[in-house]
Formats: structure tokens, sequence, C-alpha cells
């Protein structure tokens, strides 16, 4: 009974997943790859993120051990950017801490080198750009599912996606399973919940591990979490360390929240990112809205029996959204879990919340903007058509997860999705949109797996004009 109990959590650990087929990735440990990982680590040895950036204004975050006495400097060529703002964040009791700079007084199409410093001795070294946010064609990188007990295949994929060079990285949830112990024989116990210290030291692990945050051209990065970052598998309301899990969370990923920034000097262009509540927020840039919603912290109980009060974001997150949502812009909708999942037994808005659901796209297709849903959690890559008679036109959801993380083939055998388009499942991925005009709304949606190989492409265009 002891050995069935553990392999149940085991099984339920996971994101959600088709099912009962057998996960078909092994934890490997190639040699070269290990060397290859060891020689990144000795390039920079410190875990590094790039966060919300402008035009003029970065924010860069530097996971350190608390006794190290570290001093930065960024510069371009001879010229020393000055206008830097250090904050020491402490990271629970794990003996780290988190630097946070702010930096600005920055140009666009500048390169710009970080420095970590101690005596003298220069230790780290990356580089960085700004971000021109009126760009008509950004590309976005959309990731999720991110276990770091994959070591082989993180590093793998996170050089690969680093060659596509997006313009900003959305990592979408999962981006830490912490509610998963990891020990040094590679074995891993799932809780029913993290508790405080876990989070600390599962977010310390990943940020440690994964070869995304030792690249030497660091990437604007924003992210939003679900149940595994927030530390609850299946987690809603009723997690009670979500307070804590926030606050870690934000440490890491969190980001100054500018409301009005300016970053045009003509003053006509207001660009910036303006809190929801929990996690969420919403990030205006490239003539877009992208609305990054909280998933975990307001959900009630999933319930079959369509109670009136049930709710997926929460009730003032829902008005707060609804608010933010211009019929002149386009808006991306993002969030961990499927929007429109209704055709599987999993986590999903539709399937879980189907009253708020059905009340949401009414909500929506009152307010006359575009949507765009964009979604991670079911380690699978989709990309579905949703049909005009849901919001009056006709738009799409893209799933993208997981880049390394458990998956598991014939995704769609049990479950068929009419609404889809393109499925690749069983197969590692990530995926890059790359707007191509705003009026209509066209952008071309490719997913990768391993080895940059290409699962799908497929050009999107959300149909009629946006109102002026």
């Amino acid at each position: 009974m002891k050995y069935l109990f553990l392999f149940m959590l085991l099984f339920l650990s996971q994101c959600s997943y088709l099912g009962l087929s057998k996960d078909i990735n092994a934890v490997t440990h190639d040699p070269k790859i290990e060397a290859l990982r060891r020689q990144e680590q000795e390039l920079h040895p410190f875990a590094i993120v790039q966060g919300l950036t402008t035009e003029d204004y970065t924010e860069i975050k530097i996971i350190a051990k608390k006794n190290d006495n570290l001093l930065f400097k960024v510069f371009h060529n001879e010229d020393v950017i000055k206008a830097l703002d250090l904050k020491i964040l402490p990271a629970g009791a794990t003996g780290y801490v988190i630097h946070r700079l702010k930096i600005s007084q920055l140009k666009i199409n500048t390169n710009y080198t970080l420095q970590v410093v101690q005596d003298n001795k220069i230790l780290d070294q990356r580089n960085f750009q700004t971000v021109d946010l009126n760009l008509t064609q950004p590309k976005i990188g959309i990731v999720s599912c991110m276990h770091d007990k994959y070591q082989d295949l993180q590093f793998s994929m996170w050089n690969d996606y680093l060659k596509q060079t997006p313009t900003y990285t959305f990592m979408i949830g999962d981006n830490v399973y912490a509610d998963t112990l990891l020990t040094t024989d590679g074995k891993k116990f799932i809780f029913q919940f993290a508790t405080e210290d876990m989070l600390w030291k599962r977010y310390i692990q990943t940020f440690n591990t994964l070869s995304y945050y030792r690249s030497s051209r660091l990437i604007p990065t924003l992210a939003i979490w679900d149940d595994h970052d927030y530390g609850y598998n299946n987690g809603d309301e009723s997690y009670p360390n979500k307070k804590a899990s926030l606050q870690v969370f934000e440490s890491f990923f969190g980001s100054e929240y500018k409301s009005g920034h300016e970053i045009t000097k003509s003053n006509k262009t207001k660009i910036h990112l303006e809190k929801l509540v929990g996690a969420g927020f919403v990030f205006k840039a490239f003539g877009q809205n992208f609305v990054f919603m909280d998933n975990r912290s307001f959900r009630s109980e999933p319930s079959k029996l369509n109670k009136p009060q049930e709710t997926h974001l929460g009730s003032d997150q829902t008005a707060k959204i609804l608010k933010s949502i211009s019929s002149s812009e386009p808006v991306w909708l993002i969030k961990g879990d499927q929007f429109f999942g209704g055709y599987h037994s999993f986590e999903s808005f539709e399937n879980n919340h189907p009253n708020d659901f059905k009340k949401f796209l009414k909500d929506l297709k009152a307010k006359g903007a575009k949507v765009f849903f964009v979604s991670g959690d079911r380690h699978l890559n989709e990309l579905m058509k949703i049909p005009n008679n849901e919001l009056g036109y006709e738009t799409f959801e893209l799933t993208s997860s997981g880049i390394h993380a458990s998956v598991y083939p014939d995704a769609w055998k049990k479950f068929p999705n009419p609404k889809q388009l393109h499925g690749v499942s069983g197969v590692h991925n990530y995926s890059l949109v790359q707007v191509q005009n705003l009026s209509p709304w066209i952008m071309d949606v490719s997913s990768y797996g391993p080895k940059m190989k290409v699962l799908y492409q497929e050009k999107i265009t959300i149909n009629s004009e946006l109102k002026p």
C-alpha cells in the first residue's frame, strides 16, 4: 500500500495531460551535455534574468549567495551607466538573495554589458538591450512547464530556443515545480502543497539549474504562474500558503509597476505595466494589450453542480481585466491552463467553471475587443480555431506546453478536439508568435520541438478590423 500511495502521488503531480499514456521521457545524463553544462556554469556562475524592459529602462535580477560581496557595473563601450537602483531581496532561509537592478537612461538599438564584480574581479558578464515597444512586428516566445529534473533536456531546449532571438519571452506557468522536492540522486517527492521554505528552495534550485538564466545575451521576460509554481497541484483559493507564494513569485519574476511609464519623447504614447490582483498584470506594448491572468489565487473549487457563485479568476480580477480591455487594441489573454478545454476532463476554464466561462465570453463579446487566447499546462502543443459564434468573430487559442517536462503521446485519442487546427503530443515544445499586422490582426504562429524541428506553422487572422 505504501508503494501504491507513492505511485499515485507521482502520477497526480504532473500538469494536466492525456491521462493513462506512458511518459516517454527518461531522465538522461549525457556526459557530453553534462560537460557543456559545467562549462556554461563556469562561464556564467550566476542565475540572471532580465524582466520588464522598455526603450529606456530595464530590470535585471541576479541570484547570488547571501554573503557574496558583489558589485554590478553596466556600460556601453566605455560609457558607464550610472543610473542604477539596487535593492537586495531576501530569499527565505536558502542562504541566497536576489539582487534587483533597475537601470534607466538607456537607449534602444544599443548593446549594453552587465558585469558582476567581486574584489575587482569580473565573475560574470552578460549582454542586453532595451526594446522598442513601438515595434510593429515583435516576436513573442511562449514557454511553459519547466521541470528542472530534466537537466540535459533543458540545456538543449533552452539553447535552441535562445537561437530564435525572441523580442520577449512569456513564461506562462509551471516555471518552477515548487511542490516537488528533488534529491541529489534524482529522486523526487511530491507534497500536497509547498511550504514557504519549499517555495524559496525550489525557486532557487530551478533558477540555478536552467540554462535560460545563464545565457550570454539576456532576453526580456515576463511571467505568470500556474499550479506548480503557485505551490499546490491543481490548486485554488484554498491554498494556505498563497500569500507567501505570491511574495516568492514576485521576488523572482515580479516587476516594478510603472503606470503611464513614458517611453517616447513625443509624449503621444504611454506604454506601461499595470497591476491587476494577485500575480496578474497587464503589459501594454507593440500596440497590443497582454493580459497575464492569475488563474489560481481566486478560483473556486471546480463543481459539476454549476453553482452560480463559481469563479475561475475571481470577481475583482475579472472586473479589472474587462476594464483594461479596449476595442481599439488587440488583446492577448494569457494564463496557465486552457480556456476552451471542454473537450477533455482536465483543468480548463470551460471545464472547471462552465457558468463563469460563459459569462466571461459574453462580457468579452460585449466589449467588442479582438482577443487571442494563450495557455499552457497540458504538456502538448495545440492551436485551436474558435468559431465566430463564441465571440462574434473567428479567433484562436494557442497552447504551448512543455519545454522540458513529461510529455505523452496520443493526447487526442481519448479526447478528440473538434476545434483543433494543429496538435502535437509526445514532443517537448515551445512556440513563437510573430505579429505581422494589427488591422487586420495577422500573426505567424510557429511551434518547435527538439533541435528546432518545426512542428507546425500557421498564419492566423483574427477576423474583422478593430473599431477606431
